[in-house]
């Protein structure tokens, strides 16, 4: 792979790679920001699903609820139905933020941080070869230098 590797890749795939270059200076391993962020995102929409649900289902529990016969239920009612409305609330906004991050950079991370990790992998072999034969090349000219003519 040379310098047209970039070229090759899609829109979306070349949107992806700056995060991926820059996490792999900072952290050198292949655990990249990208992808890290993308789990926090995705595991703040889960939590915030968990939520909802929960909220909801208390919520229903409580639906038959009448404020003239048992007033204390029905306040329990209303806060299950204000707690819901929150959690809502806040998985659109996980879901937003994940859908951002979508569109930003890719919602497959995994795949370009591999291909990340591959290139950089086949670049350092160019490069370990590269140095090798030159070093040959230094061995042979000086084993030259004693040849006698």
């Amino acid at each position: 792979m040379g310098g047209n590797y970039y070229r090759t890749l899609s829109r979306s795939e070349r949107s992806a790679i700056p995060i991926h270059r820059h996490s792999r200076r900072n952290h050198r391993t292949e655990e990249f920001g990208g992808k890290k962020c993308r789990e926090d995102l995705l595991k703040e929409l889960d939590k915030a699903e968990v939520l909802q649900k929960a909220a909801k289902d208390k919520r229903d529990k409580l639906a038959g609820a009448d404020a003239e016969k048992d007033r204390t239920r029905w306040d329990e009612y209303v806060k299950m139905k204000d707690e819901y409305e929150k959690n809502a609330i806040a998985y659109r906004e996980a879901e937003a933020k994940l859908a951002e991050f979508n569109r930003t950079h890719g919602d497959d991370i995994p795949r370009y941080s591999a291909q990340l990790v591959n290139y950089y992998k086949s670049e350092q072999v160019g490069h370990n070869n590269a140095i090798e034969e030159q070093k040959n090349r230094s061995e042979n000219c000086g084993k030259l230098e004693y040849m006698s003519y």
